[in-house]
């Protein structure tokens, strides 16, 4: 595997570049986790609060004006620091930090005589082995650096990916913190929420294929809600088996169904050395007792025979006032049944360089197909990544269980329940 670059570079907080830390001791490494935003990354420098320190500037006339060249761009100077943290170095509180990584190259697209194929032009077609143009795999900012003073070469700082801005601006129409969408497709109002969020400094976005419509319709009100937790309700008001993940490299947002077919394969021996699998019982369900409302209440009980057979009986207990029709409340147990009836998989496994694709682009959300592992485990298990910790020249990667889908009359009658639950609700808080 080619050797890899990593190149952080350092902006001010108006984003105005600063220059680069070349003194990194540790490798990049960060996690990310499906239907979560955030994302941290500890970074240590071989330095201490005396190190001397360049800074890459201006250079600047007698009145503060930056000095150009003949092409009319601004002259660079690098000036030595007397400290290796604060203001006035590359290294304080607040400093934006793009983390960028390099390696590959390209090379020519060969027929199947080892001949380069080539285009009109009689020029050789080029294709890319690894990633030769850079991709950013994280941008964030310094949140807090450690130092021990008089007693160590090592400054430790801490990043926060962007996405920590969503936490921090409570949407808004106007001036009015309590904001209806009424008869949206639920993706829809996750646009209208990062567009708001955008006007705000945030730098979450999307693309036109990022987010999926759900063809459905609902109405959902927004009060005193930060921008995160817009985001998270708008996953409820989705189908179920719907996601949702962020990106700390370009902040892309995606809102997504589950694919129906495995999208990444993984193979022993070549991109993946083992793969711990545990197949668990823990948490089965075959027998559920449905509490609804009603006068006298409701109390359904429902079983299903042939997995307490193969299994063992596991009990689960559901309860909603609102559900006042005894076949309601039996469709939304044998929903819980159907879901949850079977032994459940979950694993873990590192990817190397040697995948077919750079690493970089598994996605969360991947339905992970196995080869090579044996014939049980390749024709059997799927999983959907659900957890990524990059490490430079692995991931290692988080799988969990694919449950089945939930059934459209579920989610209609889910849908009509939170509808009515809200009917009653006043125009304004108390």
């Amino acid at each position: 595997m080619p050797q890899k670059t990593i190149r952080y570079v350092v902006y001010s907080a108006d984003d105005d570049f600063i220059g680069e830390w070349s003194d990194v001791t540790s490798e990049p490494s960060f996690k990310r986790q499906i239907n979560n935003a955030l994302s941290t990354m500890n970074v240590a420098f071989a330095r201490n609060e005396l190190t001397s320190n360049i800074l890459t500037d201006t250079l600047d006339d007698e009145t503060d004006q930056p000095i150009t060249d003949e092409s009319d761009d601004p002259i660079l100077t690098d000036i030595v620091t007397e400290v290796g943290l604060g203001a006035g170095t590359n290294l304080d509180l607040n400093y934006n930090i793009e983390v960028v990584t390099h390696y590959g190259e390209y090379d020519t697209l060969d027929d199947e005589t080892d001949d380069p194929i080539t285009d009109e032009s009689d020029s050789p077609l080029l294709v890319s082995d690894g990633l030769p143009d850079g991709l950013t795999i994280f941008t964030g900012y310094v949140s807090d650096w450690e130092v021990n003073v008089g007693e160590s070469d090592v400054i430790n700082a801490s990043l926060l990916s962007h996405s920590a801005e969503l936490n921090n601006i409570i949407l808004k129409s106007g001036s009015n913190t309590k904001v209806a969408y009424n008869s949206y497709d639920p993706s829809n109002i996750a646009k209208a929420v990062i567009d708001y969020a955008i006007t705000q400094g945030a730098r979450i976005n999307y693309s036109a294929t990022s987010i999926e419509l759900t063809g459905t319709t609902v109405s959902y009100t927004f009060n005193l809600n930060t921008i995160s937790e817009c985001l998270d309700k708008v996953l409820e008001l989705c189908p179920g088996d719907w996601f949702w993940s962020y990106n700390p490299g370009d902040n892309l947002y995606s809102l997504k169904s589950r694919p129906v077919a495995r999208t990444r394969w993984f193979t022993k021996k070549s991109d993946t050395f083992s793969l711990k699998l545990r197949n668990s019982i823990a948490h089965i369900a075959n027998k559920v007792f449905f509490t609804g409302g009603g006068e006298p209440a409701i109390l359904v009980e429902r079983n299903d025979v042939t997995s307490q057979t193969d299994w063992r009986t596991g009990v689960i207990k559901l309860s909603d006032q609102r559900v006042t029709t005894q076949s309601t409340a039996e469709i939304m147990a044998d929903a819980e049944i159907e879901r949850y009836k079977n032994p459940s998989f979950i694993g873990s496994t590192t990817i190397t360089g040697n995948h077919y694709d750079p690493i970089e682009t598994i996605a969360l959300g991947d339905i992970a197909g196995f080869s090579n592992f044996g014939e049980y485990i390749d024709e059997n298990v799927e999983l959907q990544i659900v957890g990524i910790n990059y490490k430079v020249d692995t991931v290692d990667l988080e799988l969990d269980r694919i449950l089945p889908p939930v059934s459209k009359r579920i989610e209609d009658i889910k849908r009509n329940l939170d509808e009515l639950d809200q009917e009653n609700n006043p125009s304004a808080p108390l």
